[in-house]
């Protein structure tokens, strides 16, 4: 099975993963998850059986979303410092799919009472775990008009699958014939991998506990290398996919998994990848939702609820539920500043989302200090919220400082992260 690995990117980064369970004892990164999604038969669930294979039968190590977070806990508990892998997410409740993951990634169960009033015993774990769906957690979520927080996010990391992530089919004429052929050998031989790699690390166990903290931050900071202005979010699960990149270099270097550590580094950095281009970029949750949001309603409304500044004809132009003016010259956006707060940016804090807007070169201020504008039409002069779109061939603007046009909260504060100093002080620039 190990023979068919090699120049695959996403079946190597699958298996490191799957070992990276025990690890987790030795840096307190924190327990967390990658869900692989695409369209049918794309081979999302293959790679959750080539993971359960290191340690058992599929039988065993494969539970399916349609569960309760109840009785998730005595199977993650059971699982401890190993590996849980849940299928086909559209299968889950809803309503039960954010809180199964912030309760995995929280590492306990709920606290109950016995009869008599007295707590029981709290379930805990830490493990990694693995997930797989037709649709990305973001989109399970919208079913019920929920949003992918930031919490989430960093709990359960959304990596597309495709046929063409095989690469290299190792002789086999189709990627189907490859796929099927993995289901086979991990149907047939499993448990072998995990426990040679526990026979091992056992054996070089001071070791790893001495070395493992340096080299999880020297894996993270070439993961972030080209993220250099990227977000504390997008640094946290970048932990995660340096300690599997850790979990595969060790197996590799104890000879017990095919390719180099270059090779392992690169799997891992697609994979990392694949996640930045799925979620939008570096920036935090909250960011690229703002961003997001305001785009979507400009695209969707930019012909209906805008009056245009500069009218082709004298007729009278009606413009029903009026939310601002356009600029057809400079290709503005000018929205009344009650409109932009109450029907764009519902929801969220406006002076941060617009200093969001701000970094990003998408909101034009004509006063230092003040996000809001000042505009004359027709002689009369408003304050307003002005927002230029960047057209597809612009380049990315340089960053805006921002730090003295308002007091806003830090949206990342809702994030619990538990970090021992030695990994807490990692350098990320």
């Amino acid at each position: 099975l190990g023979d068919l690995l090699p120049n695959n990117p996403l079946y190597q980064f699958t298996i490191c993963v799957a070992l990276s369970g025990p690890l987790l004892n030795f840096v307190p990164v924190g327990s967390g998850g990658f869900h692989f999604f695409g369209d049918s038969s794309c081979g999302k669930t293959t790679l959750l059986r080539l993971a359960s294979s290191v340690w058992g039968s599929l039988q065993d190590m494969i539970r399916a979303w349609r569960t309760t977070d109840n009785g998730l806990e005595g199977v993650a508990e059971a699982r401890n410092d190993l590996l849980l892998c849940l299928d086909e997410i559209h299968q889950a409740d809803t309503t039960k799919v954010a809180s199964i993951i912030y309760m995995l990634g929280n590492e306990m169960g709920k606290q109950r009472s016995t009869r008599t009033g007295q707590a029981r015993a709290v379930s805990s774990w830490r493990l990694l775990f693995l997930s797989s769906g037709e649709r990305s957690v973001e989109g399970k979520l919208k079913e019920l008009g929920k949003e992918y927080t930031a919490g989430q996010e960093v709990r359960l990391a959304s990596i597309p699958v495709k046929k063409e992530d095989v690469v290299d089919l190792h002789g086999f004429p189709d990627s189907g014939a490859f796929t099927q052929a993995i289901e086979l050998y991990a149907s047939e031989v499993y448990g072998t991998l995990g426990d040679a790699y526990l026979t091992r690390l056992t054996a070089e166990i001071e070791t790893v506990r001495e070395e493992l903290p340096s080299k999880l931050q020297t894996y993270a900071e070439t993961l972030l290398r080209p993220y250099p202005g990227c977000s504390s979010q997008v640094k946290r699960v970048a932990l995660r996919f340096a300690l599997c990149l850790c979990a595969g270099v060790y197996a590799s270097h104890w000879e017990l998994l095919p390719g180099s550590e270059m090779e392992l580094q690169q799997s891992v950095q697609k994979a990392f990848e694949l996640w930045l281009d799925e979620r939008g970029g570096e920036a935090s949750n909250e960011k690229i939702r703002v961003l997001r949001t305001v785009r979507s309603f400009i695209e969707t409304h930019s012909a209906s609820r805008f009056i245009p500044m500069v009218r082709d004809s004298e007729i009278e132009l009606r413009v029903s539920n009026c939310v601002g003016l356009y600029d057809k010259i400079s290709h503005e956006y000018i929205f009344y500043t009650e409109a932009f707060s109450t029907q764009v940016l519902s929801g969220y804090h406006v002076k941060q989302a617009c200093k969001y807007l701000l970094e990003e070169g998408w909101l034009i201020t004509s006063e230092k200090g003040k996000f809001a504008n000042r505009r004359t039409y027709e002689g009369n002069r408003f304050s307003c919220y002005v927002i230029k779109l960047p057209s597809e061939d612009q380049e990315e603007p340089d960053p805006v400082e921002t730090d003295n046009l308002n007091d806003g909260s830090d949206c990342d504060s809702g994030v619990s992260y538990a970090m021992d100093p030695s990994i807490s002080e990692i350098d990320f620039s």
